[in-house]
């Protein structure tokens, strides 16, 4: 939750109404749907600024490298996540609607990097990294 709150207040750059970051807070804590259900910006991709691109690239590419078979290397995996999470977050200079846009996707990936941290056993690890490796995959129908 720190991360959710961390991105709520320090990116404050965009349009949304206050409710719409309570929600947010709210499914992050009872776990957001694992499924991509964002809206297109009228049939288009949104956009995404360089260090929002270049941040999520850098995910993609890890989670493609990456191996999960056991709890442990999930979590170890969760780390390097985090922390590529935290880069896009503090860098976050993104406006309007695309940003709002991301911030939808973030209310989904953010729970399950955090499902991720507190794995406990080698299934749970090894279906949240495929889980996470879908998402940052289909985040390209959405983003560009």
């Amino acid at each position: 939750m720190p991360t959710l709150f961390l991105l709520l207040a320090a990116c404050d750059n965009h349009s949304e109404p206050e409710a719409t970051h309570a929600e947010h807070a709210e499914h992050a804590e009872h776990g957001a749907p694992s499924v991509l259900t964002l809206p297109l910006n009228d049939g288009a991709r949104w956009q995404m600024d360089p260090h929002t691109r270049e941040t999520v690239e850098l995910t993609r590419t890890t989670l493609t490298e990456a191996t999960v078979t056991d709890a442990a290397s999930g979590r170890a995996l969760s780390v390097t996540l985090q922390g590529q999470l935290d880069q896009l977050i503090s860098g976050c200079t993104m406006t309007g609607a695309d940003h709002d846009a991301l911030h939808g996707f973030l209310t989904v990936y953010i729970p399950a990097v955090q499902a991720l941290q507190a794995v406990t056993d080698d299934a749970s690890a090894t279906a949240q990294f495929t889980a996470l490796r879908a998402m940052v995959a289909e985040s390209d129908r959405f983003f560009e």
